[in-house]
């Protein structure tokens, strides 16, 4: 049972990055991407941070706060054009190509940052009137 509670966490994280590829390809205006599509990007970022947070853990060492960002945001934007510039297409139907994909992953980073920033701001204004 208790497993079960410790996926719960990773699900959602990886249903909300599914939903936050559909809406940057829905604020774009421009680009279409399939729930499959969406679901498989989020599974392969979760499994590359795995990857990540078990190669620091065996070398008993990470990155700091700030460059381990900037490697993630760049990672993760690199992959997203690669991934979406074959598996979304444009208004037309098209490929989004390299550029589109960079801009769909962007956007569904920079949403996934905005949703952090406000669970981290309402746990930490929350988490005194606990004491």
């Amino acid at each position: 049972m208790k497993i079960v509670l410790l996926l719960v966490p990773l699900a959602m994280v990886l249903a909300l990055y599914a939903v936050y590829i559909k809406l940057s390809a829905r604020l774009l205006r421009r680009s279409k991407v399939s729930w499959k599509n969406s679901f498989l990007f989020a599974l392969v970022l979760i499994l590359l941070a795995f990857a990540g947070r078990a190669g620091s853990l065996a070398l008993g060492q990470s990155l700091p706060l700030l460059p381990g960002l900037i490697f993630g945001l760049t990672a993760q934007v690199i992959l997203g054009g690669w991934f979406f510039s074959t598996r979304g297409t444009d208004a037309a139907g098209q490929p989004l190509g390299w550029r589109g994909g960079i801009q769909l992953s962007v956007l569904a980073f920079l949403l996934m940052a905005v949703t952090g920033f406000v669970l981290f701001g309402v746990v930490h204004v929350l988490s005194p009137a606990q004491l």
